[in-house]
């Protein structure tokens, strides 16, 4: 039963996930499920992706597009104010773009709040990666390795729109000082630490880059004293800074 409440949880509410889950769990023995679970809580099966690949490939938009691996990647359970407010100097149409997304069945609102079913958001998130071998060449990086990759490596492009680092399973991270400086068209930057977790950070010398346009700058534990001196904040909707060392955000009058 606990085995199948797992399955149940990673196909939600969707029927076809359910259906698709079953014709391949079934008469299999428990030492099976247990050695195809971990593949299921990674990836999206690949029949299931298919049949809702459907609904994306039919937007002729690719405006509409874009909205939707946004949302996949960045704003599932975010409210429709924020979404608009995040994206209001972008060329997307956020207002059109939600009720086409609801039309096609691959988001659902609720009051305000804009979800995504999981398996529809996995496929979304695959959707990016598949856009490039190289994960400085993709839209959202979202993986804690190849985060960590890109910015101790400095191969980040300005192809990146958002990085959103879960840093729960790391101990460390290095920071090349010219970490962001290609990636000029980044928005979107969130950094999630828990206070009590120790990370031992490594931040090059001379570090003093963040880019122009960034809009989203949620850092949680960062561990520098100030934020680089030439970073202009003009376009920031939000910042969150908790448990930082901050001493100054930056020079002058913003």
């Amino acid at each position: 039963m606990g085995l199948a409440s797992e399955v149940q949880k990673r196909a939600g509410s969707l029927p076809l996930g359910l259906k698709v889950f079953g014709s391949l769990f079934r008469g299999r023995s428990k030492e099976d499920w247990l050695d195809m679970l971990p593949r299921l809580r990674n990836r999206l099966d690949g029949k299931i992706e298919k049949t809702l690949r459907v609904s994306y490939d039919e937007f002729d938009s690719r405006e509409d597009k874009a909205l939707f691996r946004h949302i996949a990647c960045l704003f599932n359970g975010a409210k429709i104010d924020y979404i608009k407010m995040v994206l209001a100097d972008s060329d997307l149409d956020v207002k059109i773009g939600l009720k086409n997304l609801v039309d096609k069945s691959l988001i659902h609102v609720r009051g305000d709040v804009v979800g995504m079913h999981c398996l529809v958001q996995e496929m979304g998130k695959e959707i990016v990666r598949t856009q490039s071998n190289e994960p400085g060449e993709q839209e959202f990086l979202l993986d804690c390795k190849d985060i960590c990759d890109v910015l101790e490596d400095n191969t980040g492009t300005k192809k990146v729109l958002g990085i959103l680092l879960d840093m729960s399973g790391i101990d460390e991270l290095h920071i090349h000082k010219r970490a962001f400086e290609k990636m000029r068209n980044l928005y979107f930057l969130k950094i999630n630490n828990k206070p009590y977790k120790n990370v031992r950070w490594h931040i090059s010398e001379g570090f003093n880059y963040l880019p122009p346009k960034l809009k989203v700058l949620s850092w949680i534990g960062c561990p520098l004293r100030s934020l680089p001196s030439n970073f202009c904040p003009q376009h920031l909707v939000k910042l969150k800074m908790q448990n930082s060392k901050l001493e100054k955000l930056w020079e002058g009058v913003h």
